[in-house]
C-alpha cells in the first residue's frame, strides 16, 4: 500500500482545480487552487490567524487543507497507487463521503461513505484495480450527468473525469503518464445534494398516458351501443388501438424512468 503518494496526487488534483477562480456561474464563489473562501476562513479561524483573501493562500496551507480535509479522510495512504489518486480527486470535487461511496459501490460492499477496514480489505482483495477505477468513474459520471448544473458545467466535468481515468489507470498499471491537464469548468464543485433524482410520481408521461387511456375507454363505452352505425365501428376500433398504444407507451416510459432512477441511486 502507498504511504508517500500524497504529494504527486495533490499535484495532479491541483492541475484540475487550477489557480484563481471567481466564476459568477459557480455558487462556490472565489477559490484559489480549489480552496473556497469559506473553507479558507474556517482553516484560518482554527489556526487562530486573521482572515484574508483566499487569493493570498500559501502552498503550505494548501497542502495542509487538502491532506486534512480530503486525503486523510479517505485514508489515501492506505490505498493502492492509482486508486488513491482517483478517490482523492473525487473527494475534492464531490466530497470525501461521496468519493468513498463510489469506491464502495464499485466493490459491492456497504456504501456508508466511511473508509473503514472492511472497505480497505475489499480493495486489497480486488483482483483488477483497473476495472475498479473504471467502475468508480462510471458511477461518478452518472451522478454528474444528473447534477442540476450539468448543462453549464457538464463538458468540463466529463473532460475532467476522462483525464482522471487516463491518469489513474496509468498509475494503477505502472504505465508512463504525462499527467492530467486543466480543463475549463472542470473545477466546479459537484455537490451530490444538488443531483436531480428522477421520480415516477403522478404527473409524468406514464400517468398522463393512463389518464388518456381512461378517457378513451369512457368514449369507447359511450360509442359501443351505436358501433353498428356507419363509420362508428371504425372509430371505436381506432380508439381501442390508440388506447392500447398509450398504455404500452406509458408503461415503457415508466420502466425507463425507473431504470434511470435505479442507475442514479446506485451512483449516489
Amino acid at each position: 500500500m502507498a504511504t508517500t503518494n500524497f504529494a504527486p496526487a495533490l499535484k495532479a488534483v491541483l492541475v484540475h482545480e487550477g489557480g484563481w477562480s471567481d466564476n459568477p456561474r459557480d455558487n462556490g464563489g472565489a477559490t484559489m487552487y480549489g480552496v473556497t473562501q469559506r473553507v479558507y476562513d474556517a482553516f484560518r479561524d482554527r489556526a487562530h490567524k486573521t482572515r484574508q483573501s483566499v487569493r493570498a493562500i500559501t502552498y503550505a496551507e494548501v497542502e495542509v487543507i487538502y491532506r486534512q480535509q480530503y486525503w486523510d479522510v479517505v485514508r489515501g495512504d492506505k490505498l493502492p497507487h492509482g486508486i488513491d489518486y482517483v478517490v482523492f480527486d473525487a473527494a475534492v470535487n464531490s466530497g470525501p463521503r461521496q468519493a468513498v461511496r463510489w469506491l464502495q459501490r464499485a466493490l459491492k460492499v456497504r456504501a456508508d461513505g466511511v473508509m473503514g477496514n472492511v472497505t480497505l480489505a475489499a480493495v486489497e482483495a480486488h483482483p483488477d484495480y483497473a476495472a475498479l477505477i473504471d467502475t468508480m468513474l462510471d458511477l461518478r459520471l452518472a451522478m454528474l450527468k444528473a447534477h442540476e448544473d450539468w448543462d453549464v458545467f457538464g463538458k468540463g466535468w466529463s473532460r475532467r473525469v476522462a483525464g482522471v481515468r487516463r491518469h489513474g489507470l496509468a498509475l494503477a498499471t505502472s504505465q508512463a503518464t504525462n499527467g492530467p491537464i486543466f480543463v475549463p469548468d472542470g473545477n466546479k464543485k459537484a455537490e451530490p445534494e444538488r443531483v436531480c433524482v428522477p421520480n415516477t410520481a403522478p404527473g409524468d408521461i406514464a400517468a398522463s398516458g393512463g389518464i388518456a387511456t381512461t378517457t378513451l375507454t369512457q368514449v369507447i363505452d359511450a360509442l359501443t351501443p351505436i358501433a353498428h352505425v356507419g363509420q362508428v365501428a371504425h372509430v371505436v376500433t381506432a380508439l381501442t388501438v390508440l388506447g392500447v398504444l398509450l398504455t404500452i407507451a406509458g408503461l415503457a416510459y415508466r420502466s425507463y424512468r425507473d431504470s434511470q432512477r435505479k442507475t442514479l441511486l446506485e451512483a449516489l
